[in-house]
């Protein structure tokens, strides 16, 4: 059991929703526009996690395209954000569990901030307590920026709040944040990748957190 705890930070991409298909759909538009060959939907989510200019720069073959290709990644997926993105099967029962023990609840991505607000507003109406995605001045994920701000937020010290994600840069997030954390392995990283990094607390299932709580 994790004690103390008193708020929760979910990453959102690969933990909350898979959106996995509407990110390569939008990647593969914008190598498309500009010329460039399209990558396969692992490639994507082997770079996704790190921001949206970082997924598209990873995956162009010309980088000095990357502007290009980034404005027309913008204008579609803006468009087509949710077109096949979906929580993932538990996500929802979890939430609500949690909402009803008084946990407080927060997101925080390296998506474009006004993205994240339309997914969780859709998605997850009136659940979370604080949402907030990538905002100019401050620096994204693993540093631990939007995450002060969501403990400030939420009112919390950091010893009582914990982390939720599914890769290394939530991990690295939540140690940069000095947080308690739970990395899943049902998102965008497998568990045998995971493993490597001897991370204490794995889940393959969304409500299996509530194990630890």
């Amino acid at each position: 059991m994790i004690k103390g705890i008193k708020g929760i930070i979910f990453d959102l991409d690969g933990t909350l929703l898979d959106t996995r298909l509407d990110l390569s759909h939008s990647v593969n538009y914008s190598l498309r526009m500009t010329n460039e060959k399209e990558v396969l939907l692992e490639d994507v989510v082997r770079n996704t996690g790190n921001g949206i200019r970082r997924l598209v720069y990873d995956s162009l073959g010309n980088k000095e395209k990357i502007e290009e290709a980034l404005s027309y990644f913008n204008d579609y997926y803006s468009n087509h954000l949710m077109d096949y993105t979906k929580p993932y099967d538990g996500i929802m029962l979890l939430l609500n569990s949690l909402k009803q023990k008084g946990y407080k609840l927060a997101v925080v991505s390296n998506k474009k901030d006004e993205l994240v607000q339309r997914l969780i507003n859709h998605f997850f109406p009136n659940i979370f307590d604080y949402i907030t995605g990538a905002k100019k001045n401050y620096k994204l994920k693993p540093e631990k920026d939007l995450v002060d701000l969501s403990l400030n937020s939420l009112n919390i010290k950091n010893d009582e709040c914990l982390y939720i994600g599914d890769s290394l840069v939530d991990l690295n997030t939540a140690l940069n944040s000095n947080l308690k954390h739970i990395i899943c392995t049902y998102g965008f990283k497998e568990r045998k990748e995971l493993e490597k990094y001897k991370i204490k607390l794995l889940v393959d299932e969304p409500l299996d957190i509530l194990n630890y709580l």
